[in-house]
């Protein structure tokens, strides 16, 4: 995990730590999925054991081993022996994850993880609306605008700006017009929301659960869970009780507070479903302007950059050939991967390339249904055709940086090293010469240091469950696809290959943002959530 923020209540304090969904966007045309696999992966579902056979209490996890340890355990616990892979299941057959997916989505209500089905189940009454807001949703008491509509009905939580966009959204569904309030919380209304934090839901939404077969090891992550913690609190020492207290302030300093205004005619009906007892027509905050959209800094988000360092002359330049800022709230519910390509495939390139001219590389994102295309960076040094000699830059390094951005927060940068050619000692040189870089590894007349694909992940709280399961089930029979006939499998071409690693990679975020935080939870005195964004990378090679 690259970054990460989250929140925890204690007390009445809330403490963030820090270290170095609209519907999840996965568009057939990017996932190069055609239609004939659609149709064929419908028969094969209907060939695999029926759901049925999969008892309930398959999916049961004890989220006591999860329960915050005291702090005379954080010696032992920093000592743990962990291990950097994965827990990955053995001897899963994809026939039986298909089953298991099956089951768990035949088992959940859609209309808990769509707003629009969500607005039918409530015929399309503005109060119920509000009421499903205020009794269901939990109060989570983060900065700013972390997970929106779609986010805040996945994660069963949010703040008040996300809880105010959801309830406008099932407004919107209704065809009725509501728009967006702002006021100042006093002292008092502060401390009311700080409690309402600890309240719960009088009538919480069914969530669907984490299938441990998918967790592997569970002692394993356990370990990790309970290593990391230590550090993390160690870390933090007395600055527990202190950090983060800015999110909901009981010192006096008023605090923005948002709530939804339902239109009545020529009036406007408050809706502010803050805190457990809220009626149509009540609000907590003092004053109140309209806002027309979310203001750009309340948004959380994560930019990535690409930072490539060539080797010319002895020295060494970096240059910056990706930089893309992501909406931490709607890259929650995206596919992003990272790759690299050649700079061009057309004929021309092709020639100069076979002349011995430079190849030139460049980074290309991924998100959703979007690519987004870096600028390119030399590979090997450009050759002269008659002395056979080469000149000019080569890159020796790749960088990948993510920064993560939160109101009242100061943005957290840290960066992951995906290519290196040059040891340390040649990096300290004055002058580096040429023959210090590593060859690259040519396989097919492409450097296998570049083929790598960096599977991204924005962990907001706010994972869908049920369309993960659905992907599941996608995801299963195209794994069983590339063991049965895996040229068959590599026609469908980039992304749609990485599909079962892609799924496979979403638990650890599902389980970080459910199992975990469920079982932190059941703690006394503490509230744990997903406060600022936390970004997940996993990399693999060119197998």
């Amino acid at each position: 995990m690259i970054g990460h923020g989250a929140g925890f209540m204690i007390g009445d304090h809330m403490a963030t730590t820090q270290a170095a969904h609209r519907p999840r966007s996965r568009a057939l045309g990017l996932l190069a999925l055609p239609l004939a696999f659609v149709l064929a992966v419908q028969p094969a579902l209907a060939q695999s054991p029926s759901p049925a056979v999969v008892p309930p209490d398959a999916f049961a996890v004890d989220l006591s081993a999860f329960d915050l340890p005291p702090d005379a355990s954080l010696a032992a616990h920093a000592a743990l022996p962990v291990s950097d892979d994965p827990p990955i299941p053995d001897g899963v057959a994809p026939r039986e994850v298909a089953a298991r997916a099956a089951a768990l989505v035949a088992d959940a209500d859609p209309a808990l993880a769509n707003i629009a089905l969500l607005a039918e189940r409530l015929v399309y009454d503005p109060i119920a609306a509000f009421e499903l807001v205020r009794d269901s949703i939990g109060y989570d008491p983060y900065a700013g605008a972390l997970r929106g509509a779609a986010g805040t009905l996945a994660a069963r939580a949010g703040n008040d700006v996300d809880r105010a966009l959801l309830l406008q959204a099932l407004l919107g569904q209704m065809a009725v017009r509501s728009r967006l309030v702002v006021g100042t919380l006093g002292d008092e209304a502060a401390e009311a929301v700080a409690a309402r934090a600890f309240a719960g839901t009088a009538e919480p939404l069914a969530a669907m659960p984490v299938d441990p077969q998918e967790l592997g090891d569970i002692d394993a992550l356990l370990a990790r869970a309970r290593r990391d913690h230590a550090l993390v609190r160690t870390a933090l020492g007395d600055r527990l009780d202190e950090a983060g207290a800015a999110a909901v302030s009981t010192d006096g300093t008023p605090q923005p507070h948002v709530w939804v205004q339902l239109a009545q005619g020529a009036d406007w009906l408050d809706l502010d479903p803050t805190l457990p007892d809220a009626l149509p027509g009540d609000t907590l905050a003092e004053g109140g302007s309209i806002l027309d959209a979310v203001p750009e800094d309340w948004r959380h988000t994560v930019t990535l950059r690409v930072v490539a360092e060539t080797l010319e002359d002895g020295a060494l330049a970096e240059r910056t050939v990706l930089d893309h800022e992501l909406d931490a709230a709607a890259a929650a519910h995206d596919d992003i991967h990272l790759a690299l390509q050649p700079e061009s495939t057309d004929l021309g390139q092709t020639i100069g390339e076979a002349l011995g001219g430079a190849a030139g590389w460049l980074p290309a994102l991924f998100v959703g249904s979007e690519v987004i295309r870096g600028s390119a960076f030399p590979v090997l040094p450009a050759g002269d055709i008659f002395t056979g000699e080469r000149e000019g830059p080569q890159v020796s390094r790749l960088i990948l940086e993510v920064t993560i951005a939160s109101p009242r927060s100061e943005p957290r940068t840290t960066s992951r090293v995906l290519v290196d050619r040059l040891d340390p000692v040649a990096r300290g040189m004055d002058e580096i010469p040429a023959d210090a870089l590593a060859p690259l590894t040519m396989r097919q007349g492409v450097p296998v240091e570049l083929s790598e694909v960096h599977h991204i992940q924005v962990s907001t709280g706010a994972a869908d469950a049920r369309a993960h399961q659905v992907w599941r089930q996608i995801a299963a029979l195209f794994s069983e696809l590339l063991q049965l006939d895996p040229e068959a499998a590599a026609s469908y071409g980039f992304p749609m290959a990485t599909l079962p690693m892609t799924v496979a990679d979403e638990t650890l975020v599902l389980a970080s943002e459910r199992l975990i935080r469920d079982g932190v939870d059941r703690s006394p005195m503490v509230r744990a959530f997903v406060a600022e964004p936390r970004v997940y990378l996993t990399s693999v090679g060119p197998a």
